[in-house]
């Protein structure tokens, strides 16, 4: 009897800087994954101390456009990008590491004048410009992360005053551990034991938030790729038409 072929590995790691290259490495992954097998789980293991925004949110949209579901676990530390790269995980299935740490912090603002820059009339007007920029980056930062923690941004940012933390371990941004991350709706369980994903969950069932990324707490996240997609390409690859690309 032949052996069966082994099955592919879905199971993906973000341990480094979220970059466009690793965002965009990530990307790629997650979406051979899901033409091997539609609607299988990824499994999607974060340690990053976070990175750019705009390459995170590449990733953070593909993991909710595809129909396999990515089951997210922070390992280590998940701070700023790293931290809506995990609350992006299927609603569920996003765990914490016992000894983690979750820190909710700005990611940087690219492109703040320093001291290279030179000493003319329209430095002021350039700096005041690049200013605005971040006020609204950090606008869609705080939108992001109250869109996948299912809630309006003003609910989010009471919560998160609310909640106990500390000074970063690494000295700046606000440090939560394993069960305040929970209770924040940034992970649905807090891992304890062997490293088994959903070996414990913290969080009741009813708790767990629908899929969300909308800053409207009553409007639920519809993938763009959805079941009636899924049903369509799947009979598309049932067709003995071939169509060239």
């Amino acid at each position: 009897m032949p052996l069966a072929p082994p099955q592919p590995t879905r199971r993906l790691y973000l341990f480094d800087a979220v970059t466009d290259k690793s965002a965009n490495a990530l990307v790629r992954e997650l979406h051979d994954l899901e033409r091997q097998a539609p609607a299988t789980p990824i499994e999607l293991y974060v340690n990053s101390d976070g990175g750019d925004l705009v390459a995170s949110l590449a990733l953070v949209d593909t993991m909710r456009q595809i129909t396999a579901p990515v089951h997210t676990v922070c390992v280590g530390r998940c701070r700023s990008v790293a931290a809506a790269v995990l609350a992006a995980g299927e609603p569920g299935h996003r765990g914490v590491s016992v000894s983690a740490r979750v820190t909710i912090l700005p990611p940087p603002c690219i492109g703040l004048l320093d001291g290279n820059d030179p000493a003319s009339p329209a430095v002021e007007q350039l700096l005041i410009a690049r200013c605005h920029a971040c006020e609204r980056q950090n606008v869609l930062w705080e939108s992001v992360l109250a869109g996948l923690t299912g809630q309006g941004v003003e609910g989010w940012l009471a919560m998160k005053k609310n909640k106990p933390k500390q000074q970063g371990i690494r000295g700046y941004g606000e440090d939560f551990d394993a069960d305040v991350a929970v209770d924040m709706r940034l992970a649905d369980y807090v891992l304890e034991g062997p490293a088994a994903i959903g070996l414990k969950r913290t969080d009741p069932e009813a708790g767990i938030p629908q899929r969300m990324y909308t800053c409207d707490p009553d409007s639920s996240y519809e993938s763009a790729s959805g079941a009636e997609e899924h049903e369509e390409a799947a009979a598309a690859t049932a067709s003995p038409t071939t169509h060239s690309m």
